[in-house]
């Protein structure tokens, strides 16, 4: 009997693939099916808050989230212990606000700032440096200023907050009418956003004229300023308006834009350059502010002013604050060409003007402490160029010139748009206006040693150019204040207001100064005291404010 072959190895193993392909193809479906549920089941319970991990991703923004919530503690923080520790500083002083923050003094200065709270004159800090913003070590420093508004319009004795926080070095001049400042390397971000620079904020309607970082800055609002050697310093403005000029150009700008001169020099924070075209403010700006101040934390809260009136307010400004240049002797011939042209007729009085003689009667009733509210006249344009340089500026044109044959000049003020560079017209007259010049006379010098109350007759002279050269001349009242250890009564804005020469800051007696008899002088506070002057003319033109620093032991 014959037998059938069986079959083959390789047919065997043909026919066990057969058999496995399918039961393959369900394995792997129950696997991948599981899976999935795994999956689902565990992003359900990863939503609910089951499972105790994050993701890369949610970690990243989780830790962003908590570094931004501690900076901005550490801000709060340090704001508030500033402004407890700080609630009593004066005008022209300087409060150690948070740690840490170094000072250099004046050399034989002999007072301390090296501790929260501690309060010193200005005038005695030549350098001063805040520590970066570090949340680890519960640091950042904040120096708060307090200076007197240098603008005519303000009020006497208004004073402008300047807050330098963060990796910031300021070198003083003296006043803080002149300085340089820079941040460092090294800091340490919030979010990446710096937060190291300056601060100023300032009272709605009033303004200040700085020389920061070689350039020539006024502003009416608030504003924020940083630097980095050279680089750039970056004013950026959130309220008013405000001018900046450098390399013999000028720029104003409004609420809401920025600008920047470029920085270099042998120490790296001199100009070299013109100012930028102004930008709009960037997000980072808006969180410094908003973080500092609590204001201005919507862009919507920040209200541009119109160009025009920017342009007014900023020549207004610049023209009153600025040293003007002696008046010149004018005699009008009918070979002399007035600029920018002239209509001949029978006086000499130009336009708009408030007209002041040399010979006046008047009768003025004395009140020791009464407040005055000054506001001088908005000054208009007077060439058809505006004029401002490094060393001649653009100057108000309320003029009266003297002649026996006299013309009355016919002039068409031009605003410009936005950028604009003054130039000074050659061969042309260009009238100058009187000026009310005021000089302290007693104390002779800032840093006097007022050691014995004879020497407290303390006193001033006062003119307007418009109308003579004696003390007195043209002059309506001269206001005193005071601040340091003891303000005599008359603080700042509560000055003491003398009416008549000689102008003194206790009251006349007879053709000399009233002063503080042995008991009074006994009982002040040893320390180093400022005087503040500030004049106003019968025709409402208000001088600057000068000041005299002096020493009671």
């Amino acid at each position: 009997m014959k037998t059938k072959p069986g079959p083959t190895t390789a047919s065997t193993a043909k026919g066990r693939k057969k058999r496995r392909s399918p039961m393959l193809i369900l394995g792997g479906f129950v696997g991948f099916t599981g899976l999935l549920c795994v999956i689902l089941w565990g992003l359900v319970i990863y939503r609910s808050g089951g499972l105790p991990f994050n993701f890369p991703s949610n970690q990243t923004l989780t830790a962003l989230a908590a570094s931004r919530a501690d900076c901005q503690k550490l801000i709060d923080r340090a704001l508030t212990a500033s402004s407890n520790l700080c609630n009593k500083i004066g005008s022209d002083q300087a409060c150690y606000g948070n740690n840490t923050v170094s000072a250099r003094l004046v050399p034989g200065s002999g007072l301390q700032f090296s501790a929260p709270g501690d309060i010193i004159g200005v005038n005695q800090i030549e350098s001063i440096s805040a520590s970066v913003l570090n949340p680890t070590l519960n640091q950042w420093g904040i120096a708060i200023f307090k200076v007197i508004s240098n603008l005519p319009r303000s009020l006497p004795g208004e004073t402008i907050t300047l807050v330098v926080f963060g990796n910031t070095t300021l070198e003083n001049s003296g006043s803080l009418e002149t300085y340089y400042f820079y941040s460092g390397l090294g800091q340490v971000a919030c979010d990446q956003i710096p937060f190291d620079g300056l601060m100023v904020t300032m009272p709605e309607g009033t303004g200040i004229h700085f020389v920061v970082n070689g350039s020539e800055l006024t502003l009416m609002g608030n504003a924020s300023l940083k630097a980095a050697r050279n680089g750039s310093m970056e004013v950026s403005l959130y309220s008013g308006s405000g001018s900046i000029e450098s390399d013999g150009q000028q720029q104003i700008f409004t609420a809401g834009e920025k600008v920047s001169v470029p920085l270099g020099g042998s120490n790296g924070t001199d100009p070299i350059g013109p100012p930028s075209t102004p930008q709009p403010l960037s997000p980072d700006d808006i969180a410094v502010t908003c973080s500092l101040t609590g204001t201005y934390c919507d862009p919507s809260e920040i209200t541009p002013v119109p160009s025009d009136v920017a342009v007014q307010q900023m020549l207004t400004a610049n023209a009153l604050t600025i040293t003007p240049m002696p008046t010149p002797t004018f005699t009008p011939s009918p070979s002399v060409t007035s600029s920018p042209s002239a209509t001949r007729t029978g006086t000499a009085t130009s336009t708009p003007s408030t007209t002041s003689t040399p010979t006046k009667t008047s009768t003025r009733t004395f009140t020791p402490t009464r407040s005055r509210t000054q506001t001088p006249p908005a000054p208009t344009a007077a060439t058809t160029t505006l004029t401002r340089t490094p060393s001649a500026t653009p100057i108000p044109p309320t003029i009266t010139l003297k002649a026996t044959d006299t013309d009355t000049p016919t002039f068409t003020p031009v605003i410009p748009t936005n950028t604009f560079t003054p130039v000074i017209p050659t061969n042309t007259f260009t009238p100058t206006p009187g000026t009310v010049v005021v000089s302290i006379i007693v104390p002779a010098a800032n840093g006097d040693h007022i050691s014995d109350h004879t020497q407290t007759g303390f006193q001033a002279t006062a003119h307007d150019t418009a109308v003579g050269s004696n003390d007195g001349d043209g002059i309506d009242h001269v206001d005193f204040w005071f601040s340091g250890p003891d303000d005599f009564g008359h603080p700042a804005g509560n000055p003491h207001t003398e009416n008549h020469t000689p102008f003194c800051s206790f009251n006349s007696a007879g053709p000399n100064c009233h002063k503080l008899s042995a008991e009074e002088y006994a009982l002040l506070p040893s320390g180093t005291y400022t005087m503040y002057v500030q004049a106003t003319s019968d025709s409402d033109v208000v001088s600057g404010v000068i000041t005299r620093t002096f020493f009671i032991p």
